[in-house]
């Protein structure tokens, strides 16, 4: 696996970019909810990271709790609070947990 640090910058300038192609209209707040998120998953990350690297898990396992981590990306309150219908936030919750898992899990 790269530094995971490496890749965990990675991942946060992509979703970056994705918050800002998504939400033109609320750039500001999406990146500044996506940055929040991430840095508040960074350790979950780095410790299923490890996890997977020493076989005490698998990658289905650990792309399951991204996903089921990903929930509290639904109630992003900047982006609520700008009126952001819920189905856009689904869906670049999706969208996002597709990048998370891309970068962190298939490098392992």
């Amino acid at each position: 696996m790269k530094n995971f640090d490496e890749l965990f910058k990675n991942l946060k300038e992509e979703a970056l970019n994705l918050a800002e192609s998504t939400f033109k209209n609320y750039k500001d707040a999406a990146k500044s909810d996506t940055s929040n998120f991430l840095e508040n998953m960074k350790e979950n990350l780095k410790n299923w990271s490890s996890m997977v690297l020493e076989k005490k898990m698998s990658k289905e396992e650990a792309s399951d709790l991204i996903l089921n981590n990903a929930k509290e990306l639904s109630r992003m309150m900047i982006l609520k609070q700008s009126g952001i219908a819920k189905i856009e936030l689904d869906k670049f919750s999706r969208n996002l947990v597709e990048l998370i898992i891309k970068i962190i899990i298939s490098a392992l």
